[in-house]
């Protein structure tokens, strides 16, 4: 119920919402990407074992969150965990015309 009454109302004001999914949002490390439940230390904090990126867990939950609604937006597609399959260029071809 929520949920649909708050994107009739960013509809409603021109915006959208976009439902990514929470799994590990706060267990994933924003840098390297490594999940483990040992890098949320408290409730709080966020210390990732494999890069040692460091910052309060909620922070890390919203930088995942707006990434996978990023990733969402951007392939078209629902990524749950990990990087999207499909890929930007890596460099811009330039065509020249005769």
């Amino acid at each position: 119920m929520f949920r649909s009454q708050l994107a009739y109302k960013l509809e409603w004001n021109g915006g959208m919402l976009l439902a990514v999914p929470p799994q590990y949002s706060s267990q994933e490390c924003p840098a390297c990407h490594h999940i483990a439940k040992e890098n949320r230390k408290t409730q709080g904090q966020f210390e990732c074992k494999s890069c040692n990126y460091k910052n309060h867990a909620d922070v890390v939950g919203a930088i995942n969150a707006l990434e996978r609604g990023h990733r969402l937006l951007a392939c078209g597609e629902m990524v749950h965990l990990g990087r999207s399959m499909k890929q930007e260029p890596s460099e811009v071809s330039q065509f020249s015309f005769n």
